[in-house]
């Protein structure tokens, strides 16, 4: 294997399994060991014997979760900054509505007041009139007629 093409960006971690026992010793005979690390060694590959090949194998995918969590962690950060940001404007719109609400109804009673209400109301003084003998050819609308004669007595 040519470890000098492996590019770090693509395979930050790099294991290379050496087998090590008689067993294996007439298998490695023809690329004796010493070749193997001298070409393997400028890629810097981390080289493991069935010993710690586990803890490796531990290592990576530990680390492996790590970065995931990490990717999530972020992710996450980053959907609540955009959720907190929403709700921000929602919050201030939903204030502003409130305002505006209240404005109106101050609005409306002063308008109501003028209206049927108040001291000197207009509804009062077209039914002082009717009373006194005009005769419209439209009727007042029974609410505003009601109300008008309940707050005269």
């Amino acid at each position: 294997m040519n470890f000098s093409r492996l590019s770090c960006a693509v395979l930050p971690l790099c294991s290379v399994l050496v087998a090590c026992g008689g067993a294996q010793k007439p298998a490695v005979e023809p690329a004796p060991a010493a070749d193997t690390t001298a070409v393997a060694v400028p890629a810097k590959p981390d080289l493991n014997n069935p010993t710690n090949l586990l803890m490796a194998l531990q290592l990576a995918y530990n680390l492996w979760q790590s970065e995931m969590q990490s990717r999530s962690v972020n992710e996450i950060v980053q959907s609540a900054e955009k959720l907190y940001k929403k709700f921000t404007l929602f919050a201030t719109n939903f204030v502003q509505i409130g305002r505006s609400l209240r404005q109106l109804q101050d609005t409306y009673d002063r308008a109501d007041k003028q209206l049927h209400t108040g001291r000197g109301n207009i509804v009062a003084q077209l039914e002082g009139w009717r009373k006194k003998g005009l005769n419209p050819a439209s009727q007042m609308p029974a609410e505003l007629a009601a109300e008008e004669s309940s707050a005269t007595e």
